[in-house]
């Protein structure tokens, strides 16, 4: 059995994603640090400007959208296409900073340690995973060349994924 897929280049990416996440847990973590300086006041400019101030290699905009108040990031390691988008509150709540609120709101981010748990957990067993899904692309090649030969109607349109 040959291998169909490029170790390799799966390693590069989950190395990628680790490092992004990782990247992702530090500013959400001093952005927790920042917001909770101004927990129970009303949301405004001035977070923008402190988070900007702490985070200045980011672009940092504080987004007021459809009820609700978002901090975008991105620039230096964050590319546009993955930015960051914190959401810190809604017009329904009366637009107050409650950083345990925010909290549950970014789970997205905070969960990126075991994400990075599970990732480095797969690297561990890289081979085994690529033979299986080796024997897998080999079954299912097989299995479409058997039906394909049968050239049965209408099992040729029932066994076989076009």
């Amino acid at each position: 059995m040959c291998n169909l897929i490029d170790k390799e280049n799966v390693i590069k990416q989950i190395d990628k994603q680790i490092l992004d996440n990782d990247i992702q847990l530090k500013i959400i973590h001093k952005i927790f640090d920042i917001i909770e300086l101004f927990n129970g006041k009303k949301i405004n400019k001035r977070i923008e400007t402190k988070i900007i101030s702490e985070l200045s290699n980011y672009n940092i905009y504080l987004e007021h959208k459809y009820g609700m108040y978002h901090i975008i990031i991105y620039g230096n390691d964050v590319k546009f296409e993955n930015r960051m988008q914190i959401l810190i509150g809604y017009d329904s709540i009366g637009g107050i900073v409650d950083l345990e609120q925010i909290k549950s709101y970014n789970t997205c981010f905070t969960h990126n340690e075991e994400r990075n748990a599970s990732l480095k957990k797969f690297k561990e067993n890289i081979d085994k995973h690529i033979q299986v899904y080796d024997a897998y692309l080999e079954l299912r090649d097989y299995t479409i060349k058997y039906f394909h030969s049968l050239d049965v109607y209408p099992l040729t349109d029932i066994f076989l994924v076009k």
